[in-house]
């Protein structure tokens, strides 16, 4: 295959590519000004401005921790892959097809034993769902799904099958077609220190998991009629092609009707997901019996869409809920949540359709109210309201809350509401709202520096530079922008101190003499997108990385910072550079050669280097 040349592939796809859009399908950015604003995704951020998107220069950075780059590096960084990965997936994002990079994916190797185990993981679901009509208990197996409500229909919409009693059948069906008993056991169905060698489903309706890409992965195995079990449901184990961690139940089919209809419910189980579906809410989704991970939210962020969650309204339900709308926040995810304050005794939806009817559940999710509502309702039965103590500990749980609503009768209304279950006046709630903003506000001056600071760091960074380190981070900015700079640059220095600044003046020259420079004048962007090209997965990437936050940091302060480049200007910042550079090396000659000298001498030495700088500046 022809040697692809990154660089210009990059450039080609970030010239269609707007850095807001890509940003934007994974965190949630606000308009501030020309630019825009987030919290930053890749440390624990907690000042809103650290992270900072121009969509005018195509680059985002953050101040804090000093990530920096480009759309594609933003993927990189993101999903933690390298740069030739998140140049596929950017363009992925944005449906642009490059051949060369299509080419390369289909030519990369693929690996052999994952494809056999996801192909007998395929062949294992047409088992089950052949064996749930066609085997000795399918007749019990279809009796009870059928009471529960389950159509032919929605059974072979929701892959569900029946694994059967004699769980060596499966396991002799499998190797007549040819797979290895280790091909079975990384399906996730079998045990090979067991004897006989059978299936872990044996006896229980099973439930097909797919992927995103609708692949079978995996499955989870129910007991029903006189089987009995400590564990209603088991999960297929984690495989080379299962990972709890990272699948949502029924993704791939949700994913096509959220972006129809604005919106997706995250629910508890498969049962809650079919019952949805029951009544004519198509894109639902469920935990997969694990807490909700950072996979997981990326899958939902993915759809673009509305989150409404609902887990199950016992306990430990309603405990994880309020665990996830801290994660939601904290990602910046758009959800509402089902109305928790209901009357009656059902914890799920799976139970209401049951009991109460389809029109009962269709109500009880359609029924949203906000974060603010939903915890008011949480806390109500979690605190003993006819305390003081349990009181109070609900007005500091719900002050976050009532600080950040920011419409006058949306506040009125919440705090009445709020008054009348804590009983304590308005005046109270008032004065410590305004007691809980004033700390937040304090805490926020202190944390980070936010983008309506940036110039003034940066002022302040460069106020501990020496003025030999300004100057030349000065010609530096000027040489990234400018044809002439860089020859007058190799003129008049042809070499920086600062080793960072001399790296970044060595990649302009290696950019000057590759295939792709077209002779004009250089730009900042075009450096570090040239930079990130060389990326290559080693270890050298991090100091590309830290030099590419050099180079983003003077992009976006030079500008402001120092007077646009002409010769006469450069000239004067290279006087000043090599009179910095004669006083670094008196000083130094100085103070190696007063050792052993008499207090005149010293003194003469002194007259005569301020002499020869005196002779340098004229």
């Amino acid at each position: 295959m022809a040697q692809i040349d990154y660089f210009k592939i990059s450039q080609d796809v970030l010239k269609q590519v707007n850095i807001v859009e890509i940003v934007s399908h994974y965190i949630q950015l606000q308009k501030r000004g020309r630019n825009y604003v987030a919290l930053c995704p890749f440390h624990d951020d907690k000042s809103l401005g650290n992270f900072y998107v121009s969509e005018e220069k195509q680059i985002f950075k953050c101040f804090a921790c000093n990530k920096a780059g480009n759309a594609i590096n933003f993927v990189e960084y993101r999903e933690n892959i390298s740069f030739r990965e998140a140049l596929f997936r950017v363009c992925e994002i944005s449906n642009i097809v490059v051949p060369e990079l299509t080419e390369q994916k289909r030519a990369q190797k693929v690996d052999p034993v994952k494809e056999e185990t996801y192909k007998c993981l395929k062949d294992i679901n047409n088992f089950y769902v052949v064996s749930l009509r066609q085997s000795e208990n399918s007749a019990e197996a279809l009796e009870y799904l059928k009471a529960r409500g389950l159509t032919n229909d929605i059974i072979d919409r929701f892959n569900i099958g029946l694994a059967q009693k004699n769980g060596e059948n499966i396991v002799k069906y499998l190797t007549a077609k040819n797979y290895s008993l280790k091909t079975i056991n990384n399906a996730g169905i079998i045990n090979l220190e067991s004897q006989p060698i059978r299936d872990t489903n044996a006896g229980r309706i099973t439930f097909g998991i797919t992927d995103k890409n609708n692949n079978i992965v995996g499955f989870s195995a129910r007991i029903f009629g006189d089987n009995h079990s400590d564990s209603k449901y088991i999960n297929t184990r984690e495989t080379i092609c299962f990972t709890k961690s990272k699948i949502l139940y029924n993704y791939y089919y949700a994913l096509q009707e959220a972006r129809k209809v604005g919106y997706v419910y995250v629910l508890e189980g498969f049962m809650d997901v079919i019952a949805a579906y029951r009544v004519g809410i198509y894109s639902a989704v469920a935990l997969m019996g694990t807490a909700l991970t950072k996979e997981q939210i990326q899958l939902l962020r993915y759809m673009k869409t509305e989150v409404r969650l609902c887990l199950d309204l016992d306990g430990p339900g309603q405990s994880n809920m309020e665990r996830i709308i801290k994660l939601f926040d904290e990602n910046q995810i758009k959800y509402q949540l089902v109305n928790n304050d209901v009357s009656f005794k059902e914890k799920d939806s799976d139970e209401i359709l049951t009991n109460h009817g389809a029109d009962a559940l269709r109500n009880f999710l359609e029924n949203l109210i906000s974060k603010g509502e939903w915890l008011i309702n949480y806390y109500s039965k979690a605190f003993k309201l006819n305390t003081l103590e349990g009181r109070k500990s609900l007005l500091k749980k719900m002050l976050p809350i009532v600080a950040s609503i920011k419409d006058k009768l949306d506040y009125e209304d919440f705090v009445l509401r709020l008054s009348t279950i804590c009983k304590f006046t308005r005046e109270t709630i008032d004065e410590y709202v305004k007691k809980y903003k004033a700390a937040l506000q304090k805490s926020k001056k202190e944390e980070g520096i936010g983008l309506d600071n940036w110039y003034e760091s940066i002022r302040v960074k460069d106020k501990l530079l020496s003025r030999l380190q300004l100057a030349e981070k000065q010609i530096v900015s000027y040489v990234m922008s400018s044809k002439e700079a860089y020859v007058l640059y190799q003129e008049k220095l042809d070499y920086l101190t600062d080793e960072t600044y001399k790296e970044i003046v060595d990649f302009i020259e290696d950019y000057k003499d590759s295939q792709n420079y077209n002779g004009g004048d250089f730009s900042p962007k075009i450096l570090i997108d040239y930079i990130s090209s060389q990326k290559d997965n080693s270890s050298r990437d991090k100091k590309l990385d830290s030099i590419i936050s050099v180079i983003t940091d003077i992009y976006v302060s030079c500008a402001e910072q120092f007077p646009p480049f002409n010769v006469d200007t450069f000239n004067e910042v290279v006087k000043t550079i090599h009179l910095e550079r004669e006083r670094e090396r008196s000083k130094q000659a100085y103070e190696q050669g007063k050792k052993g000298k008499t207090a005149e001498e010293q003194a003469q030495q002194a007259l005569a280097l301020i002499n020869k700088r005196r002779n340098m500046v004229k």
